[in-house]
């Protein structure tokens, strides 16, 4: 894709750089070099570059050895604060609180044994993972206190966020976490729901 901008006429373009893709957990040595090498046909040609966390920002002026701007990403406020759009979740009532919750795909990149520390040393406390689950967790899915509840609709987002008394954002601290800018922590924030996460300089 980002040889694209040889073949597409164009005035102006921007180079938009969202995380440290060659971190990336599915990437073997040839794909980061893909990318490697995609990223500098990027840094050359575009007008400007914009990067999501203020380490990215770093990383790429230096990189490319140009002027890169920090533009970190957004959230509709409007779209997770409008209580008139919440429906009523049957299996969000059957669970007691208080809820610990999360919303997005489940993955290798999230802390699962900082997940089964606090699941079994507050069995009071519920745990609820919404969303597609890529990693198998057989010691969790035994805890009575821990619940996964699939993928869903982007749409019901808020309404199952409701049901959280504290929001969860839960890394295992390598390069691509680090710099990253997690939209889900302001996603929680703009639901009003207090937050929980891992270290993150952004």
């Amino acid at each position: 894709y980002g040889k694209a901008i040889d073949f597409i006429k164009h005035e102006n373009s921007f180079y938009y750089y969202s995380d440290k893709y060659t971190e990336a957990r599915v990437l073997d040595e040839e794909g980061k070099n893909l990318i490697s090498n995609l990223d500098e046909l990027l840094y050359t040609k575009c007008n400007e570059l914009f990067c999501a966390s203020k380490l990215l920002t770093e990383y790429v002026s230096e990189k490319s050895g140009r002027n890169a701007h920090y533009l970190p990403h957004g959230v509709d406020v409007d779209f997770f604060m409008d209580k008139r759009n919440l429906l009523k979740i049957e299996e969000m009532e059957k669970i007691d609180k208080p809820v610990c919750g999360y919303f997005g795909t489940l993955t290798v990149s999230n802390d699962w044994e900082l997940i089964k520390y606090c699941a079994e040393n507050r069995p009071e406390y519920n745990f609820v993972f919404v969303g597609r689950k890529e990693v198998s967790l057989p010691e969790l899915e035994k805890l009575e206190n821990v619940s996964f509840l699939g993928k869903i609709d982007y749409s019901l987002i808020p309404s199952y966020g409701n049901y959280f008394d504290v929001c969860l954002n839960f890394w295992v601290m390598k390069d691509w976490i680090k710099n990253s800018s997690p939209l889900k922590i302001k996603e929680y924030i703009a639901l009003g729901k207090p937050v929980i996460s891992t270290e993150i300089e952004e």
